[in-house]
C-alpha cells in the first residue's frame, strides 16, 4: 500500500481516483529507483577514489583471503552510502524538494569525501579512517530521514 505508514497520507489519498492513484504510485516508484541509483553511483565512485588511493603492495594476492581485504577496504568508504539508501528507500515520499535536497547534500558529501581521500593518501591516521564515513553516514541518515518523510507540509 502506498504511504501506509501515517493516519494523515491514508486520508488524503483516499478521495483519489484510481488513475491519480496510479500516477502517485508511478511517482513514487520513479523516485525510488532514482535515489537508489544516485545512492549507488555515489558510494561506487567513492569507493573507487578510496581504493585507488590504497597501498596494496603488501597484499598477498596469492592467498585466499586477498579479494576479501580488498572488498572489505571499499566497503570501508562506501557504507554510509548503503545506510542512506535504506533508509531514504523505506521512507520515499512523493515530494520533489526533499530528494532533490537530499541528492544535493549526498553528491557534497561524495565530493568532500573523495577530496579527503584523494589529498589525503596514505597519510590519513587510522581514526579518520572511520571517521569520516561515520560523519557521513550520520549526515546522510539524519537527511534522509528529515527530507523524504511521509509527512504532509
Amino acid at each position: 500500500m502506498l504511504g501506509g505508514r501515517t493516519r494523515e497520507t491514508r486520508t488524503r489519498l483516499t478521495g483519489l481516483s484510481a488513475h491519480a492513484l496510479g500516477l502517485t504510485y508511478e511517482r513514487l516508484v520513479r523516485r525510488r529507483v532514482m535515489l537508489l541509483a544516485t545512492h549507488v553511483v555515489l558510494g561506487v565512485s567513492v569507493a573507487v577514489i578510496w581504493m585507488s588511493r590504497q597501498d596494496f603492495s603488501r597484499l598477498k594476492y596469492w592467498r585466499r583471503a586477498a579479494g576479501i581485504f580488498a572488498l572489505a577496504s571499499a566497503l570501508l568508504a562506501g557504507w554510509p552510502y548503503v545506510a542512506s539508501a535504506v533508509v531514504s528507500y523505506r521512507s520515499t515520499s512523493t515530494t520533489r524538494l526533499g530528494l532533490a535536497i537530499l541528492e544535493v547534500i549526498l553528491f557534497i558529501g561524495a565530493l568532500i569525501g573523495g577530496a579527503i581521500y584523494l589529498g589525503a593518501s596514505s597519510g590519513l591516521l587510522p581514526v579518520w579512517i572511520v571517521v569520516i564515513p561515520l560523519g557521513q553516514a550520520t549526515v546522510f541518515v539524519y537527511a534522509a530521514r528529515r527530507l523524504t518523510s511521509h509527512q504532509d507540509s
